[in-house]
């Protein structure tokens, strides 16, 4: 078995190949070749590794698995379409009927070099002369060229094991790859219990009960079928798979999953529901409710399925009832330790009393809306529970002022102001302005990591311009993102009339004659209300952290005011514009920036570089630290006010910035882009 049998190269060059696999991480790429296992129809997955002993640093790997293996006639098909896929996961159906399928064909095979150096499948299928095996091998620094040995018989069982040697990137050991291999599949080895699924870690059965904090089943019956149910809460939430329901045939078939209705509620109620009866062995999924020759009982718009499914949403609720009652009182335990109530007379019964009573009204709008109490400061938390205290005993507003006087220093003034608004403001919109100051703070802090913090290795397009679209109030208030990225004048345009027309009229053909119409700022924002009678419309461009900002970088900025003074269509009495080139520092070698901003000093505004009053411009240039110094100013007193625990919201250090732009999305956030097309069709 050591003669080559063929070779052949993948459609994407190795740098194009590491470039799409960036974003893995050492225990993603490993649970991919589980999944794969998984994918080829094994019931075992068999990991072994060994260490260097002195250090315990992994210096090989090795992944088995019991499935049909690789025919090497299909090689070309597997490993040549890169990113290309014939497995059914990806298809609209597939997501809700029984398909399990988690491998991407030319992915997950090639996401070793992230922490092996090479990679050698040896894998046994069935053929129509009986098994055969051959070895398929793989460089890291060629990913693109494959190479597969000449295939023999055998009598081995079929199956695939994939070996990395030359390993890095795992001195830590195994056991984040061990906690990542728990939550990720958990849930498909539950489903699998009735045909013994595994997976073994150096010959040891990697037992998934620790990671459960429940376990319960019970038989259901609608008509004539049972349903043998099996409710597990787990105690922390899973890798990317939302809480569901798997229904299964009386073999363990499954025939349809979804999500229940309990995501997202902020309250740790992590759950999969397993049902399994004889009723789904005819299951048919309709994605719409069609008039054909079916049994109407046997699909998810009969009666029966949608009896089975009020039961089993009974079931779940019964059972989140009982999981917030417990966390309930976690939460308001730790309030007392806190010192989040306020201090009570014990030997006081009326104290005693409304101190209990607060207790109840804590613990009741925790049940109502948990996720009201997520990541809060212990001064946002007693502003909260003295807010409540106030409601509950009717005081007045003097009254309120001394009970926030712990939280907030009030003067005389603001007293005043507070009480006005007061009038007009309910309470839920002061905690929702609480959060959103607190997730500005946090914006500002992402915003600090991306462009000051090079270990983070954020770029131009992925990180900095991403999280400005998610948080364009940084250049404004109260605007509309009109295009983000890729769309150009021309698109912009039609967008921008079609927003001064107030959403009414169709856009029609924009009409630019201009040599720079296709150019593409970053960021276009129009306010629709009236700033001292006129419209605001700010372009903003931005540069890579390591980009410094000269003579190119202000042309090309001034190339767009020309295209805007240059087409009617843009420009009129009540319109006025702003251009923003951002960066971090200048070049050294050029004064044109400088000088320009040194001109326009007898307006009295900062980092004002040209200005046309005769045809409503001006042109900013800024520094990322301007920027973040305005902000900044902009929220002081709020955060001086509601002593906000600024270090709590500086992002984990071991965030990339990937990670970092999609943490960002928060109360803060604002509306993407408008959905041009939609609306105009």
């Amino acid at each position: 078995m050591t003669s080559t049998a063929l070779q052949g190269n993948i459609q994407v060059g190795t740098e194009g190949i590491k470039h799409n696999l960036r974003k893995f991480k050492v225990h993603q790429a490993i649970a991919e070749y589980i999944w794969n296992g998984f994918d080829a129809g094994a019931t075992q997955i068999d990991i072994e590794f060994t260490t260097f002993d002195e250090t315990g640093v992994i210096r090989q790997l090795k992944i088995s698995d019991d499935g049909s293996g690789i025919k090497q006639d299909e090689l070309k098909q597997k490993f040549e379409p890169f990113l290309e896929s014939n497995k059914k996961e990806h298809s609209p159906t597939a997501r809700n009927t029984g398909s399990l399928i988690k491998g991407k064909n030319g992915v997950g095979r090639l996401t070793f070099f992230h922490f092996s150096e090479n990679a050698i499948w040896e894998t046994v299928y069935r053929s129509k002369q009986g098994n055969k095996k051959y070895q398929i091998n793989v460089d890291a620094s060629n990913l693109k060229h494959y190479v597969a040995t000449q295939e023999s018989n055998t009598k081995s069982q079929t199956g695939t094991t994939v070996t990395f040697s030359n390993i890095y990137n795992l001195e830590a050991g195994f056991k984040l790859i061990h906690d990542y291999i728990l939550k990720e599949f958990s849930w498909f080895i539950k489903l699998h219990e009735c045909r013994n699924y595994k997976i073994t870690i150096n010959g040891e059965e990697l037992k998934f009960d620790n990671i459960i904090k429940l376990e319960d089943s019970k038989l259901l019956t609608v008509g004539e079928y049972e349903f043998n149910t099996r409710i597990v809460i787990w105690k922390r939430q899973l890798n990317k798979e939302y809480s569901k329901f798997y229904y299964s045939t009386d073999d363990g078939s499954l025939k349809l999953r979804e999500t229940t209705s309990f995501n997202n509620k902020g309250d740790g109620f992590h759950h999969s529901i397993f049902i399994s009866s004889s009723y789904f062995n005819n299951f048919v999924y309709e994605k719409k409710k069609e008039n054909k020759e079916l049994d109407e009982l046997f699909t998810n718009h009969s009666p029966t399925f949608l009896d089975l499914k009020g039961q089993l949403n009974t079931l779940i609720a019964d059972k989140r009832r009982e999981f917030i009652a417990e966390r309930t009182n976690i939460l308001v335990d730790s309030y007392e330790q806190e010192g989040v109530f306020p201090k009570v007379n014990t030997s006081n019964k009326l104290d005693s009393i409304r101190h209990d009573q607060l207790r109840n009204i804590v613990g009741g709008l925790y049940q109502v809306e948990p996720a009201l109490f997520n990541s809060l400061s212990i001064p946002q938390k007693k502003t909260l529970v003295r807010l409540l205290d106030v409601v509950q005993v009717g005081q007045g507003v003097d009254d309120l002022f001394e009970i926030i006087k712990e939280v907030i220093d009030l003067n005389e003034k603001q007293k005043k102001e507070l009480a006005e608004l007061l009038k007009v403001t309910t309470m839920s919109s002061i905690i929702k302005t609480i959060k959103v100051i607190k997730d500005r703070y946090h914006a500002i802090e992402v915003l600090e990591q991306l462009v000051f913090n090079e270990n983070r290795k954020a770029n131009e397009v992925d990180h900095v311009q991403k999280f400005i679209e998610q948080h364009y109030w940084i250049f404004g208030e109260q605007y509309n993102l009109v295009t983000a990225a890729e769309p150009s004048f021309v698109e912009g345009l039609k967008r921008f009339r079609y927003i001064l027309d107030g959403f009414k009229n169709p856009p029609k053909e924009a009409e630019i004659d201009h040599e720079h119409m296709y150019k593409e700022p970053d960021i276009f924002m129009i306010r629709q209300d009236f700033v001292e009678g006129k419209r605001k419309c700010i372009l903003v461009e931005l540069k890579h952290p390591k980009k410094p900002l000269g003579d190119k970088e202000f042309s090309q900025v001034k190339k767009y005011l020309k295209v805007v003074t240059a087409t009617d269509q843009f420009n009129g009495d009540d319109i006025i514009w702003e251009f923003h080139l951002v960066g971090n520092r200048f070049t050294r070698d050029n004064d044109e920036i400088p000088n320009a901003i040194e001109s326009t000093k007898q307006y009295g505004k900062k980092n004002l570089a040209v200005v046309s009053h005769a045809h409503n411009y001006e042109v900013y240039v800024q520094k990322w630290s301007d920027i973040k110094v305005e902000l900044e100013h902009r929220l002081r007193f709020l955060q001086e006010q509601l002593e906000l625990q600024r270090e709590s919201l500086v992002p984990p250090a071991n965030e990339d910035a990937d990670e970092l732009v999609e943490n960002s999305q928060n109360s803060a956030s604002r509306p993407k882009e408008m959905e041009f097309a939609e609306k105009t069709n």
